[in-house]
């Protein structure tokens, strides 16, 4: 078989390009050049990135002044106070506690209470405090389960834990 003829020139017709058989490869591919600088997307979202880093910090600074000053001496148990402090009616000693997180940053709290009679501990409890807020103050209870829960109970905060 035989390579196919080129069309006919007809006179008087502007002239053609030159002929290429339907089974010629395309040209090669060139990659575009590359780029130099940072494209629109990339700056807008280092804009947003550094803008929202400048936020924060604003309102780091801007929480951090309205935030009050530790009480007592700035400890974890200056946190706690007891507000009572009881025998229920099932017989478990209960101690009614209230917590004011004297801190900059949120806090949880666990507390250990001791349930004493005559300076002998017949019991304890936990009581705990999750997420509060710098300034906030919470109350919580610690049942004890002594075995010894007749007549008047000591109630005292054994240990705070500020997490």
């Amino acid at each position: 078989m035989s390579a196919p003829l080129p069309p006919p020139v007809v006179p008087g017709t502007p002239p053609q390009p030159p002929y290429q058989p339907a089974f010629a490869p395309p040209p090669p591919y060139q990659l575009p050049p590359p780029k130099s600088g940072l494209s629109t997307a990339s700056i807008a979202v280092l804009t947003f990135f550094v803008g929202f880093l400048a936020l924060g910090a604003i309102a780091a600074i801007w929480l951090g002044s309205r935030a009050p000053t530790p009480g007592g001496d700035g400890s974890a148990a200056s946190d706690v106070k007891m507000d009572s402090c009881e025998i229920t009616s099932y017989d478990s000693p209960k101690a009614h506690l209230s917590v004011h997180n004297s801190t900059k940053s949120e806090r949880d709290y666990v507390i250990t209470v001791v349930f004493e009679r005559s300076g002998t501990q017949i019991g304890s409890g936990v009581a705990t405090v999750v997420d509060l807020w710098p300034g906030q103050t919470a109350t919580t209870e610690a049942v004890g389960f002594g075995t010894d829960t007749t007549g008047s109970v000591r109630c005292r905060v054994s240990s705070v834990r500020r997490i």
